[in-house]
């Protein structure tokens, strides 16, 4: 499958095809930033953009408490479902909204999966507690790939996932002091991480004890006493942090009620000695996405903290809520902002308060979203749209601001971080000679002084693994994801999520896509919001409401029989060279074909009576890469539609007459689809253009435009 996405260069490709879609935004959708928190009985999203009085959406899971969350790089979300009354389960929420569940796993699920978390190829690790702990890695299309059990825990009711930006090392809090990280897919151990702060000493006055050692906690924090070689009573212990005695070297909790009485006043503990907290959800802090910041990212229960490394010990840095929220705390779950340097915060002491906080410190915007989280039994999860781990692909973003004096933009994205860069098998670019992804953002306003539009775009190549490139939902067929290579020959799939602003029915746009490929053993497809495949121009893109997007993504139709079977042979006489001037006002289309190419050319034709082909004619514009959908035939052998139909000649031609007297003239390109997958979709004649037909309807209408 040679594929090129709009490149730059001009790259000659036999029996090149062209296919294009416009996005249709007609389904309401989740946007980059919206902010998914658990609850019992399904999932609240919250607009950040909106006022905190907005009534939140929701996505249902009736009677269930509901857990982590993540979204894979196609936007599409992988959730967490405790057993009430469903089983144990991981479901997979459908992209339009409201959002229907198009999966659900209980392979290998033994208990709650309460953490959630995709590597940089649309993988899966899922985390249940336990008195051992479970991750459970399945890939793209929810098969189960690894179980690696029986792992070290801290607590049996907790457990929290991230993974490193290499996608090699996952590191679990479980309800302790320890930050343990687990090489995969190999499944050893890195040395476990003991989080706290070092005591140099403490002293005892009058049933209080004083501590020695660097403050990073807050008044009221819960802190467990570990490692101490004198006054061992107090190892172990847990001790509330009083608002008395707080520096920067120094704080006070009180003795606890029974304890003896010979624990002396003053006490040098050596350098064993840590004064730790319980650790909850837990985020990997990468210094090139976090906003410099390296480390980790804990929810402590009274606080958030940074917590950085020194050898094994992890060192507890200053607290990000610090107060913010009042005197309630217990933040159990947070999530990053898709930028990195923000991240939201749920507070389930305090009526589940939801919180966005900037890493340079403070909240970012003050706004306190009242959510359900502290009714979800404890399991607490939080996620945010285009909020991606450190392992998974960057989405290069780009915004255009549309008018109706200015209503038309082209996006160029390129593989980032390279100076080779590839959208296409085989096909590869440098700096200067670069294969770009374009779209044409086509802006038609409805009204005259219509407002503007902002549309901004997000393209991410996933790097997959063979055979695991991910799939499209059940109701499309399961379609595999549209694979290309990169310089170093590994597989991608291309994903582009649109979105505009405003988006309502006043405001009209439309977005155009287009794709050039060589026939071959599958059918490439357009799918939308990974559900309805879109191969020719869209017209009527109707909109409506006013929280819209769309996610695209590139899928490939394998053909039935695959490869080795017979081919289109391309349009036939009169139909055959660039442009093609139809004379009268008919179109005839005529098509055979055979077993190779060279069977084509020496007339060798099969015969191919159970094709079930259709047509559409899409009018270019000026640039030739994008146009509208005018004209598209009933299928063969179909029961319905206004169109006429490609009929059977005997013993082997395909032909249709299409009635030109109501299609507008301009320059157009005939696109054949087989319905059957039997051949490969084509718009060329390879008798004497081994490329795309264009198609004069009208004097000189395809002056200027190049064939694809």
């Amino acid at each position: 499958m040679k594929t090129i996405i709009q490149v730059t260069a001009k790259i000659v490709l036999p029996l090149l095809l062209l296919f294009a879609a416009a996005v249709c935004t007609q389904a309401q959708q989740l946007n980059v930033g919206d902010v998914v928190v658990a609850t019992q009985g399904g999932y609240q999203v919250w607009n950040p953009t909106l006022p905190t009085t907005q009534t939140p959406a929701t996505m249902t899971i009736a009677g269930n408490d509901t857990a982590g969350c993540a979204f894979d790089s196609t936007f599409r979300m992988r959730a967490g479902v405790v057993l009430e009354p469903d089983p144990d389960e991981v479901v997979k929420f459908g992209i339009p909204f409201p959002s229907t569940i198009t999966q659900t796993l209980t392979s290998g699920i033994t208990g709650p999966p309460q953490s959630i978390v995709f590597d940089g190829h649309n993988n899966f690790f899922v985390g249940i507690p336990g008195a051992t702990g479970t991750i459970l890695e399945y890939d793209a299309s929810g098969t189960l790939q690894h179980t690696f059990s029986g792992l070290p825990v801290d607590t049996s009711t907790f457990i929290s996932l991230d993974i490193n930006q290499a996608g090699t090392i996952l590191y679990y809090t479980s309800g302790g002091f320890n930050i343990r990280g687990l090489d995969v897919p190999g499944g050893t151990f890195e040395p476990t991480i003991a989080v706290g702060a070092p005591i140099t000493s403490f002293s005892i006055t009058n049933s209080v004890v004083t501590f020695q050692a660097t403050n990073t906690f807050t008044a009221g924090t819960t802190v467990t006493i570990s490692g101490l070689s004198v006054g061992t009573y107090f190892n172990g212990q847990q001790l509330q942090i009083l608002s008395t005695g707080l520096s920067g070297s120094a704080f006070e909790a009180n003795v606890p009620a029974g304890a003896p009485s010979n624990l002396g006043s003053t006490h040098d503990t050596g350098t064993a000695a840590l004064l730790t907290t319980t650790l909850f959800g837990l985020r990997v802090l990468t210094p090139s996405i976090n906003a410099g910041f390296s480390g980790f990212l804990v929810a402590m229960g009274g606080d958030v903290n940074q917590i950085t490394t020194s050898g094994n010990t992890g060192l507890v840095g200053p607290p990000f809520i610090n107060g913010a929220d009042g005197a309630n705390n217990n933040w159990q779950a947070l999530a990053f902002a898709p930028d990195g340097g923000e991240f939201w915060a749920t507070n389930l002491a305090n009526n589940g308060h939801l919180i966005e906080f900037n890493l340079s410190g403070g909240e970012t915007t003050g706004n306190v979203f009242d959510t359900a989280a502290s009714n979800d039994g404890g399991q607490s999860g939080v996620c945010v749209v285009g909020g991606f781990s450190a392992a998974q692909p960057t989405p290069v973003m780009k915004t255009f601001t549309l008018s109706p004096a200015n209503n038309s933009n082209t996006f160029q994205f390129t593989t980032p971080s390279s100076t080779h860069v590839s959208l296409g098998n085989g096909v590869t670019g440098t700096s200067t000679q670069t294969n770009q992804l374009n779209e044409t953002m086509v802006f038609v306003p409805n009204v005259p002084n219509s407002t503007q539009v902002k549309v901004t775009a997000w393209f991410i190549e996933i790097d997959s693994p063979p055979n695991t490139v991910g799939t499209s939902d059940p109701s499309n067929g399961s379609l595999p994801c549209l694979v290309v290579d990169s310089i170093s020959n590994v597989n991608r799939c291309g994903v582009v999520k649109v979105e505009f602003n405003p988006d309502s029915p006043t405001v009209f746009s439309s977005v155009n896509f287009s794709l050039f490929t060589s026939e071959s053993s599958v059918n490439p497809a357009w799918v939308s919001d990974e559900i309805t495949t879109e191969t020719t121009f869209i017209v009527d893109t109707g909109v409506g409401g006013t929280h819209h997007s769309t996610v695209y993504t590139l899928h490939e139709q394998p053909l039935s029989p695959p490869a080795g079977g017979e081919i289109s042979c391309g349009y036939q006489n009169p139909i055959t060279t660039s442009p093609s001037q139809p004379s009268g006002n008919t179109l005839p289309l005529k098509f055979g074909t055979a077993m190779s190419p060279a069977d084509c050319r020496a007339r060798n034709f099969l015969n191919s009576s159970t094709l079930m082909p259709t047509v559409s004619l899409v009018k270019l514009d000026p640039s030739g890469l994008t146009g509208t959908l005018v004209f598209k035939a009933k299928t063969a052998g179909g029961t319905s539609g206004p169109f006429p139909a490609y009929r059977f000649s005997p013993p082997s031609t395909w032909i249709i007459n299409i009635n030109l007297s109501s299609i507008p003239k301009g320059c157009y390109i005939a696109t054949t689809i087989d319905a059957s997958n039997q051949i490969g979709s084509f718009s060329y004649s390879a008798t004497t253009s081994p490329g795309a037909v264009l198609i004069e309807i009208g004097s000189h209408q395809c002056k200027g435009i190049t064939a694809p």
